[in-house]
């Protein structure tokens, strides 16, 4: 029996553009009275936060692609929160080209950046104990050895259950280790093929909310 799903957002329950899509909100809310609901986003903590009680979404928030867990009124940091910030200074200082996101400002963990010159970025990293992850978003740099997965690892602690009784939800490559570790794994349509590769079931269509509705009534049906 599973007793929480974990669900990505970008991708996932919004449009092919950021704006929630209004069938997945309201399957959300609807699911949110049967099984605990955990959203998983690389949205900055504030965002996420404010999120996740709109939807009702009761369970642990992972927050920052892993960075930040919270429930129960307690915020769980994950990994060395100084690190991404370091590596900014540092690329910074040695010229290379990269604009950052307002949200970065918010952020307790993970940054955020724009660039055009994303293997110099990652080249330039590579010794800091971070890494450059691709949302399909944005560009996120985060602790080393910090993800989704582990923020699903530190919020089945907080439930008291085994990640083998979660449904997980996703659609890019951040949500690889969230779905790998989940005991059921759902791809969207628009997930790259690594991801399909590992999902247990891919809902019709062409992905975002319009799949995503499809893939919570397949839950409700087969695995509630």
């Amino acid at each position: 029996m599973y007793k929480a799903i974990a669900v990505d957002v970008d991708g996932t329950i919004t449009y092919r553009e950021p704006v929630l899509h209004p069938e997945a909100v309201r399957h959300i809310i609807k699911l949110s009275k049967r099984i605990k609901v955990m959203l998983a986003t690389g949205n900055a903590f504030p965002v996420a936060y404010g999120l996740s009680g709109y939807l009702n979404a009761r369970g642990p928030l992972i927050a920052e692609n892993g960075g930040v867990v919270y429930y129960g009124g307690n915020i769980h940091i994950m990994g060395d929160p100084e690190l991404p910030q370091k590596a900014l200074e540092y690329l910074r200082s040695i010229g290379v080209q990269f604009s950052e996101s307002i949200s970065n400002k918010f952020r307790l963990v993970d940054r955020v950046i724009m660039t055009k010159s994303r293997e110099e970025v990652e080249s330039n990293i590579s010794h800091m104990r971070v890494k450059l992850i691709d949302s399909g978003f944005a560009l996120h740099i985060v602790p080393e050895g910090v993800n989704k997965g582990t923020g699903l690892l530190k919020a089945c602690e907080l439930l008291g259950i085994s990640p083998n009784e979660v449904i997980s939800i996703g659609d890019s490559m951040t949500d690889f280790e969230m779905l790998k570790l989940s005991g059921y794994s759902i791809a969207m349509p628009n997930s790259p093929e690594k991801l399909k590769d590992i999902a247990d079931f891919i809902p019709s269509g062409r992905g975002y909310g319009p799949s995503f509705v499809l893939a919570i009534k397949f839950i409700e049906e087969r695995l509630l």
